[in-house]
């Protein structure tokens, strides 16, 4: 195993329950972390570099301040789709099965 399997980051979530797609944090981070497709906003955790400027501006408070994983676990704008169609019962239509 490599070590970067073991490495730990931090990462912002946006909860889409929570979340009313004002496009807010999209506009303020300065680094560009923060997208978005039709139903989800995403913090790219490979682009993020924890300054903050996301949190305070929400409305609803939906991004967390940060959370810590392994890095191979981080939520990349793809798996976040991935997880959105499946909660929607279209991810085995979309995986082919």
């Amino acid at each position: 195993m490599d070590t970067n399997d073991f490495q730990v980051i931090k990462q912002h979530l946006i909860d889409p329950e929570i979340c009313i797609r004002c496009n807010t944090c999209e506009a303020i981070c300065p680094v560009g972390a923060i997208t978005h497709d039709s139903r989800n906003y995403v913090v790219k955790a490979d682009v993020c570099n924890l300054c903050m400027a996301c949190i305070s501006p929400c409305p609803t408070g939906s991004i967390d301040n940060w959370r810590t994983m392994p890095k191979a676990l981080a939520m990349t704008f793809i798996a976040v789709l991935l997880q959105s169609l499946m909660s929607v019962g279209a991810g085995a239509l979309w995986m082919g099965g």
